[in-house]
């Protein structure tokens, strides 16, 4: 076989035979020499992973700032500061560096996914140079080393493996495969996925059984694991404060050139989107519409005043706050730009580029129209306290900036934090831990979960359920390794009889065998753990299970000889004296026991045992046998294996006495003439969780579909599919399958099927990203009723296109039967051409990754082939006993007790979350614009003063709202929070009924403010009293209406207030207490503009007011769905709708230079 001449790590070593890999790489069986060697480091490297660059300190901090509302907060500063507000400014300061703080702590680490696979990294090898064999340091292996391995030894780089003696090599963390994988010499096609390499032994994965040698043909980078390494590293965390420019983007993706690649299964280049949570959108629309707010209004202070004798400083102040503000949306602007180049593997596939959605348009449209609005209303405060209330200019000035400042709520960056750390510590309770904050309200919205099934959902153990023999079929109950179970048939449980016939057909299982189960006692808790092949483990379980003594038995038959498992011949024979030796019989009675592939063994038999009801195998007579029924075995195989469970065959025969019971050999065997007997087919599986089952159905009835990605065969997949409930038919993709389809076909039928397998890494990225960008979410959704706050629901694909989408791959999806099985691997090697070819003009519709209705896909897993897809996903989900350093890395949230159900109660606490996010909104927006609507309206209707001072707005704004949302922060979830379908993605933290009921208690608390203030004038009080008394009453009014936010629309009149949320009567207890403080404190009450406190009449109606509020809100909600938003909807629309251009206030990124852009992208990073 000819090779082309090409860079080692692209010639597929799989495919040749071992002579020609040894020609190829310049060597042979003995090794090349020392000189050589150190040639070829100098050339090749050294054996380790290339580290990931870091950001550094200033590039941390950039993105923590890097926040639209961190801006707005700075422009509020820069605008106080030119006023000379010293105290203002520094609280607004000191509100900006707290968060600033949380954020680096809660998300400022460093990625840690490459390091976590260089640290499993064999520390050294046993390498061959020369002919003479010596231990190096694994970093100083290379290309055409010849290394030996060992059971226990972890391979320190790729190997083509030359010798092999019962090797086998635990692949489970690239693979997915639970089971060893038994190696020979046997070169396999090239489009053979890595799990089928049999010929091959990867670096990081460890030897389970026997030896070997191999020579080295990958080493760092170019193995497997390396390929992983920088997969993961390519791959942008979903929520990116900052990305690179286009340019940078294309620079990194050349950068990365033909090495940034993994599997070398398909030729694909693919941008993994920079996905932000919905969350971290909305917030960004709301604080680009509130950097309007200042930029706008201290813009328009300054024009209406340029003449002015006091403009300058103003000015002056004016310009840096738009400047800050229009930095922050430009920054804002540029996040949301980028894609990060996630690896090569030969050609281009297809890019996927973020667009704007119709959401975030109809959402900015919405905050323009806000932000005009209070910018008309702060430019009119400044022209009627100058013009009508002749006050100074800068007095005037200050008035406006107040209403500015006002509505901007500068304590909800840190109770947004705050909700999603209490929810991060909830989840941790749950044992559900967070890696990024964001992602909890992500969890919120999920609609598809992709699991891993070795030790996901499943136990990781293999287990004996079932043993067909001539006579019956035994069930076997107990899960995993701890032997405790009983045996039945026909539906019911076997007698003294029925359980000496188990013992006797599983003695063989017991004796052929070469692993151990280990009991461990801690606590007066017995811990039991495999030592050896897992399938061995699992007989000697089912042994125990039945009452067998294994030391009493192996000492009664001791073994005096044995056959070794190998791959090609896939059987293991052991011979053991079941009788003594005498005079007249000098070799006794040997018996050999044979387990391994029926389809082997069968041919070696003559007979079968023709009764289970012989309590001792060994004293049976001839008449106990009848002939081999070969159709009733391979039927009975049949059954089993359609079931998705691992068939063993066990067989017994004697030894003629002239047999030598060392000398056998497998060939020898084979060669015999058939002289076994059958004696029964042992069934085994990796059971599912019982949690794992229950989950499921939680998740279902929640709207979340649950889909299997495996790397095992499709029967199993699917068995197991089906016992979890996640499958309902029997449609199985298979990766094979998957590589054959380009983009647009994938997403056609990655719906319609819940179970993947014989999946590799690069499929499991495939099929997350087919999910996110393929046909929209169909069942009901959060939001489909008319008061819906987010956008009409996506339009379902219709029944005869989803029918057009799967005619088109129908020859990829197949539907097992009884007589299908999983070797259809070599049938799609002409489709993978194909395939490779026609993907070249894939396209991908680029407006469905961030449209609504799109799913949201959650990713669990446990090894390192997981990562990229963990990584890729809305949610990647690591086990955190089970799972790799490399996946839990590469994860959004790790489980801690690696149990599925976990996600259940997580997904529950992210749907409380987005339900408190929205309550602290409802609650702080109205808060926020009562605020600035009163100084407007104050100088309306002639007031010469203003009923708030600017050191009480942020007093309201700092402290007494961030207490109360506190209070709603924590608040519990509701009843029917998981009879809920999931919510919509993108649907809007503001939607409808919030911005009327903003308005409408807006103006309800505004009412009361200036009522009060009115009243204290017609009255004849002082001007502080006034004070006191409209800002006391805005704050007893917030506490009023946060109890009524805490239900949305249920009504607050009932006793549920008073229990649910101990935080509920702390919060109002110490407002209440503060404002107290405030009022009465000398020097304090003068400080907040109140030095003659509050009379006994004035608290009456402060009280009067609340109660006021309170009951007026409640019945709002009782009116404002079947009454009010009928109405108010319609033209909420039309004025959303109707919104004239020149009001549409453009994004302003453009005002930041992409070469700053990118000199901030790369701060720190050298």
């Amino acid at each position: 076989m000819a090779i082309a001449i090409k860079p080692l790590h692209e010639i597929p070593w799989h495919t040749l035979q071992d002579d020609q890999v040894l020609k190829q790489l310049e060597t042979n069986i003995e090794g090349i020499s020392p000189e050589e060697a150190t040639r070829r480091l100098q050339e090749y490297g050294p054996n380790a992973l290339t580290p990931p660059k870091k950001p550094g300190f200033f590039a941390k901090l950039w993105a923590q700032l890097n926040n639209v509302l961190i801006f707005i907060l700075l422009a509020a500063a820069v605008v106080t500061a030119g006023l000379q507000e010293w105290i203002e400014t520094g609280l607004i300061i000191g509100v900006i560096t707290l968060n600033v703080l949380i954020g680096m702590i809660q998300e400022g680490k460093a990625e840690k996914a490459a390091e976590a696979i260089k640290a499993m990294l064999s520390a050294s090898a046993n390498v061959v140079r020369d002919g003479k064999r010596f231990s190096i340091e694994a970093d100083q292996l290379v290309p055409g080393d010849v290394v030996a391995i060992k059971s226990g030894d972890r391979l320190p780089a790729d190997l083509r493996l030359l010798q092999v003696t019962n090797l086998q090599v635990q692949e489970a963390m690239l693979t997915g495969e639970s089971v060893p994988i038994s190696k020979n010499l046997i070169p396999v096609a090239e489009a053979s996925g890595l799990g089928d390499r049999k010929c091959m032994a990867f670096s990081a994965t460890t030897v389970s059984a026997g030896q070997g040698l191999g020579v080295v043909v990958a080493t760092g980078d170019n193995a497997e694991i390396g390929k992983i390494n920088k997969l993961v590293s390519k791959v942008e965390n979903t929520k990116t404060n900052l990305l690179p420019p286009p340019a940078a983007a294309a620079a990194a993706a050349a950068a990365a050139g033909d090495n940034a690649e993994i599997g070398k299964i398909n030729k694909l280049v693919r941008k993994v989107e920079n996905t932000k949570t919905n969350l971290l959108v909305q917030m960004e629309i709301l604080g680009h519409w509130l950097a309007t707010i200042v930029c706008i209004c201290t813009h328009k202070i300054q024009t209406a005043s340029a003449a002015a004798a006091a403009a300058p400083a103003a000015a002056a102040a004016a310009a840096a706050a738009a400047a800050a503000a229009a930095a922050a949306a430009a920054a804002a602007a540029a996040a949301a730009g980028d894609n990060a180049e996630i690896g090569k593997i030969n050609k281009l596939v297809s890019q996927v580029e973020n667009t704007k959605t119709n959401l975030l348009v109809q959402m900015e449209i919405l905050g323009h129209w806000l932000a005009t609005i209070v910018c008309i209303i702060a430019l009119g405060a400044f022209l009627l306290a100058f013009f009508k209330a002749k006050e100074p200019f800068a007095h005037a000035f200050e008035s406006a900036v107040a209403i500015a400042v006002a509505m901007i709520p500068e304590g909800l960056p840190a109770l947004v934090t705050i909700v999603l750390a209490l929810g991060t510590k909830k989840m941790a309770d749950h044992n559900a831990i967070i890696r990024q904050l964001p992602c909890v309200e992500t969890l919120g919205s999920l609609t598809v979960i992709c699991s891993d099934k070795t030790g996901t959902l499943t136990k990781n153990e293999m287990t004996v359920v079932a043993m067909r023999s001539a006579g019956a079929l035994y069930k076997v109950s107990g899960v995993g390794y701890e032997p405790k179970g009983a045996f039945s048939a026909d539906g019911g449980e076997l007698g003294p009889e029925g359980m000496a016939a188990v013992k006797a057909l599983l003695e063989g299982a017991v004796l052929c065998n070469d692993s151990h189960l280990n009991c461990d006692t801690a606590d007066g808790k017995k811990t039991w753990t495999p030592n050896g092949a897992p399938t061995e483990v699992a007989l000697i379980t089912a042994g125990c299970k039945a009452g067998l003594n294994l030391d009493s038995l192996k000492q009664a038959k001791p073994r005096i000889g044995s056959v070794p498992f190998e791959s090609e011949h896939k059987f293991m024979a052991t011979v053991h004296q079941t009788s003594p030796t005498s005079a007249l019989n000098p070799t006794g009675l040997r018996t050999m026991f044979v387990k391994g592939a029926p389809d082997r063994l069968m041919p070696m038999c003559c007979g079968q045992l023709r009764s289970d009801s012989l309590a001792d195998i060994d004293a049976a007579s001839p008449d106990d046998f009848a002939p081999l029924d070969l159709e009733f075995w391979r039927k009975a195989q049949e059954d089993l294996s359609s079931e998705g469970l691992r068939v063993l065959a066990l067989c017994r025969g004697d030894l003629n006495p002239e047999e030598d019971a060392q000398g056998l050999s497998p060939r020898g065997l084979l060669k015999r003439e058939p002289r076994l007997a059958m004696v029964a087919l042992l069934a085994i599986l990796d059971p599912p969780r019982d949690e794992a089952i229950a989950a499921v159905k939680v998740a279902h009835a929640a709207g979340i579909t649950v889909k299997m990605i495996t790397g095992d065969h499709a029967l199993t997949g699917l068995a197991i599919g089906k016992m979890l409930g996640i499958s309902g038919n029997d449609s199985v993709i298979t990766g094979p399958e998957i590589d054959a389809m380009d983009d647009v076909q994938l997403r056609g039928v990655v719906n319609d099927c819940n179970i993947f397998a014989r999946a590799s890494p690069e499929n499991k990225l495939r099929i997350v990203r087919a999910l996110q960008t393929g046909p929209a979410y169909e069942g009901p959704m959060d939001g489909d009723d008319p008061d819906d706050d987010g956008p009409p629901p996506v339009k379902p694909q219709s029944s005869s296109s989803r029918a057009t989408n799967a005619s088109a791959v129908s020859k990829a999806v197949y539907t097992i039967t009884d007589n299908q099985n999983d070797n259809r691997q070599g049938d799609q090697q002409g489709a993978n051409a194909d395939a490779d070819a026609d993907a070249d003009v894939a396209e991908v519709d680029v407006d469905d990754k961030e449209r609504p209705g799109r799913q949201v896909v959650a990713m669990t897993g446990d090894g390192v082939n997981d990562a990229p897809a963990l990584k890729a996903a809305d949610i990647g989900v690591a086990m955190g006993i089970t799972g790799t350093d490399v996946s839990k890395e590469a994860a959004k949230m790790v489980l801690a007790d690696d149990n599925f159900a976990t996600i259940v109660a997580a997904v529950k606490e992210g749907r409380r979350v987005w339900d408190n996010l929205r309550k602290i909104l409802l609650f702080n927006l109205p808060v926020n614009f009562a605020q600035g609507t009163s100084i407007f309206w104050a100088y309306a209707i002639g007031f010469h003063e203003s009923p708030l001072t600017a050191i009480q707005v942020l007093y309201v704004n700092m402290v007494t709202a961030v207490t109360m949302g506190m209070m709603l922060a924590a608040e519990p979830a509701e009843a029917d929070i998981m009879s809920r379908p999931p919510r919509r993605p993108g649907k809007r933290l503001l939607g409808k009924l919030i911005l009327w009921r903003c308005c409408f208690v807006s103006i309800l608390l505004v009412v009361c403010v200036l009522g009060m203030y009115e009243w204290g004038a017609l009255t004849g009080q002082n001007v502080h009293h006034r004070r006191a008394e409209a800002f006391n009453t805005l704050v007893f009014g917030e506490i009023a209406y946060s109890v009524t936010t805490r239900y949305i629309k249920a009504s607050c009149v009932h006793p549920r207030v008073l229990r649910g949320n101990p935080l509920a009567l702390v919060s109002i207890g110490v407002t209440a207490a503060l404002q107290m403080l405030l009022t009465y404190t000398p020097g304090l009450n003068a400080f907040f503009a109140m030095p003659d406190g509050m009379q006994g009449i004035q608290w009456v109606r402060v009280f009067g007011c609340m109660v006021a509020i309170f009951l007026i809100v409640e019945a709002e909600k009782a009116l404002v769905d079947p009454v009010l938003m009928p109405v108010v909807r319609p033209v909420l629309d039309f004025i959303a709708a109707h919104v004239p251009s020149w009001l549409r206030i453009p994004k302003l990124s453009s005002l930041v230079p992409d070469k700053l852009k990118q000199k901030l992208s790369k701060g720190g990073s050298k």
